[in-house]
């Protein structure tokens, strides 16, 4: 399975690529495909991308290589949740390269799904998850063979500040060992920034 992660976003801000990075890790370099990076401003972080996948300044639906019979979106949106039994129908995942917000304004539909007229469309249920979540949620699926509704997750995590501030993250989270799959540095960057 490939796993193709449109960038949406006009820069590539730091918490992107921490993102990118876990994303990397999770499905391996030689499985994932950066797109439309044209916009990405600063050419170091772009350069870093290079060690964490295939990339490319073309969007989606410029890409030759990818068979729009064989790929699926990843869109909140979707009718149909993804499932193991995908994993036959398709070799491309495609992902929404996106920061959230909140409340979600369907960036992906607005923004992706234009571009891909008649492709297929999966969701991972029916709240917002961070890029690298989704990714490793649907590897879950597709790789591992787990139904969605078998997978543990935590809504709205609170981050404990200090004993009398927190921060509530209003996403999806993976729960895997009493914690959310997060990186360790955007763990730090969050309790040293809390708010902003």
């Amino acid at each position: 399975m490939k796993y193709i992660i449109e960038h949406l976003d006009e820069d590539l801000s730091q918490w992107s690529m921490w993102e990118y990075e876990q994303i990397s890790k999770t499905v391996g370099k030689e499985n994932l495909i950066f797109s439309n990076l044209h916009s990405i401003k600063n050419k170091q972080n772009l350069e870093k991308l290079k060690d964490l996948g295939e990339t490319k300044e073309e969007p989606i639906n410029e890409l030759k290589q990818i068979d729009p019979k064989r790929a699926c979106l990843l869109d909140p949106s979707a009718e149909r949740t993804l499932c193991p039994e995908d994993a036959d129908k398709f070799d491309f995942l495609i992902f929404g390269g996106i920061l959230g917000d909140n409340p979600p304004q369907k960036r992906t539909e607005k923004l992706l799904s234009p571009r891909l007229p008649g492709i297929q469309k999966r969701n991972l249920g029916d709240m917002q998850m961070s890029t690298d979540n989704a990714v490793k949620t649907a590897k879950m699926i597709v790789e591992d063979g787990i139904p969605f509704d078998k997978i543990e997750f935590i809504d709205n995590y609170e981050l404990k500040i200090t004993e009398k501030e927190s921060v509530v993250l209003p996403y999806r989270y993976l729960f895997e060992d009493n914690k959310p799959f997060m990186h360790k540095k955007l763990l730090k960057y969050l309790r040293e920034h809390p708010f902003g």
